[in-house]
């Protein structure tokens, strides 16, 4: 996983993430969660609902994984990485 000040594209950290689901046998879960927020985030107009939302979404895949500490800082804080 990144360091606590690296910035990883997305598509990178969600493989990490998958990785670690096949490693506790709940893939199918977390791609399932990954399918449910992209979703609703898609198509939710409102910004600060969108932050919400991302940060439920978050703390539900943290929690799938039984990962602990981690902080997600607002993303409009964050530089914007190009996939």
């Amino acid at each position: 996983f990144p360091t606590k000040h690296q910035i990883i594209p997305e598509n990178e950290y969600r493989q990490l993430l998958i990785k670690k689901a096949k490693e506790l046998d709940v893939e199918d879960k977390l791609i399932a969660l990954f399918l449910k927020y992209d979703v609703i985030l898609r198509y939710e107009t409102d910004e600060q609902e969108k932050k919400r939302l991302a940060k439920i979404g978050s703390q539900e895949v943290l929690s799938l994984l039984n990962i602990q500490g981690m902080v997600f800082p607002d993303p409009s804080d964050l530089p914007i990485v190009e996939e």
